[in-house]
């Protein structure tokens, strides 16, 4: 069984895409952008190692298999462009709940991607019967809180990893 190589989920503007092969070359060149990964460096780092992105991406198509995670390629529907990837790294439908996250390319920032991807993305989970959404970033990163802010997330704790400090935010659907 592979994953759908259609849209599942579209906005006015984008096409999201579970993570197919057709998209992983576009998927790496975002990874590979510091300006983008500035507040993960960690996935640029993987990024580097054909191995690792490749494994990281194999992993992504079983967990969306599985209904584990839903991470989305995300694709401007008129052009055909890949701009970003957003979805849930992890998800636990019988709890009901999932952890977002969003990379916007470099090109497409400040164009309302982020904005649009995550109504898009809250109207998947919502048709998936999560009640739940969960994210993390560092605390340095001002423009995602006041992005989460605005959505009315909540701040729920922190926590402090191999990879850094983090605010731990929710929201109920």
């Amino acid at each position: 069984m592979s994953v759908p190589t259609g849209p599942v989920q579209e906005t006015d503007r984008f096409d999201l895409y579970m993570p197919i092969e057709a998209y992983d070359q576009e998927n790496r060149d975002l990874l590979l952008d510091e300006k983008v990964t500035q507040y993960i460096p960690f996935l640029h780092t993987l990024a580097k190692d054909n191995d690792a992105f490749s494994r990281r991406r194999c992993t992504h198509r079983s967990q969306c298999l599985a209904g584990e995670g839903a991470f989305f390629d995300v694709v401007h529907r008129e052009s055909g462009e890949y701009m970003a990837s957003s979805g849930f790294r992890e998800m636990h439908l019988d709890e009901k709940w999932a952890e977002w996250g969003i990379i916007v390319s470099s090109k497409w920032q400040r164009k309302g991607v982020c904005d649009e991807v995550y109504e898009g993305c809250i109207a998947w989970a919502r048709s998936k019967g999560l009640d739940k959404v969960t994210a993390s970033t560092w605390p340095i990163n001002k423009g995602m809180l006041a992005f989460f802010d605005k959505k009315g997330w909540k701040v729920v704790g922190r926590h402090s990893n191999d990879y850094g400090d983090w605010v731990n935010l929710e929201i109920k659907l």
